[in-house]
């Protein structure tokens, strides 16, 4: 089997084969330890190929725009943006 419909559902809502993958991975550890309890007859997503996926390089920020981060004020509190306010 190669996809199955739960992994198809998915690629349709947009998700990464990335987080697919991990996804199945998951499921697949579940229904493992389920099947060792004999909780399940057997695992459902055994024979469901993980989907591939490129490991491209990501594009991260730049020194500028992490020093900007850095650099922000946390407005996250009321004493954040007071101490702020009254710079």
């Amino acid at each position: 089997m190669k996809y199955a419909g739960v992994t198809n559902r998915e690629k349709e809502e947009g998700l990464s084969p990335y987080t697919i993958a991990f996804r199945l991975r998951d499921l697949r550890t579940m229904f493992n330890f389920l099947a060792s309890e004999e909780l399940v007859k057997a695992n459902p997503v055994e024979n469901i190929k993980q989907p591939r996926f490129d490991n491209e390089d990501k594009e991260t920020f730049s020194d500028d725009h992490v020093k900007r981060l850095l650099e922000a004020p946390n407005t996250g509190t009321f004493a954040d943006l007071a101490l702020e306010y009254h710079r």
